[in-house]
């Protein structure tokens, strides 16, 4: 099951998508005077997870107000905020919140060639983060 942490003191979310540990390296995919996304790895190069600063700015306002709701750091469940996933052959999809569609798009490119992340955005919201070459972890099954 997918997982997040959120912490409303730094407005500051963790999208973790596979095995916690084993930390590499980072990339830092976007970064504005309003926000970043930094990307985090293994040694290996397959991605651990997504940190998202300055969530408050960049996550849709429903999905803001639930985890502020949410009071403090803590993990909660994608469901539990209305975060939705689909994984079809390599690729990964999270939706954070109600499909919208996407009117911009950003990609990140990591150190392996066949992976990447891509954020689609909708007036200036991040509506979903798309993981391609994803290999699925035992953390996210169940």
């Amino acid at each position: 099951m997918l997982t997040i942490t959120y912490d409303a003191r730094v407005d500051a979310a963790y999208v973790y998508l596979g095995e916690r540990g084993g930390f590499g390296f980072t990339e830092t995919c976007e970064e504005s005077g309003t926000f970043s996304i930094v990307i985090d790895y293994t040694a290996a190069g397959r991605i651990i997870g997504i940190e998202i600063l300055d969530a408050g700015y960049l996550f849709p306002s429903e999905l803001v107000e639930k985890l502020r709701a949410v009071r403090g750091h803590r993990e909660v469940s994608g469901p539990d905020v209305g975060i939705t996933t689909a994984v079809r052959g390599g690729t990964f999809r999270i939706n954070l919140g109600p499909y919208a569609q996407a009117m911009n798009r950003s990609r990140c490119n990591s150190r392996k060639p066949s992976d990447a992340v891509e954020f689609l955005w909708a007036d200036r919201r991040l509506v979903a983060i798309v993981v391609w070459g994803y290999e699925p972890s035992p953390c996210l099954s169940g």
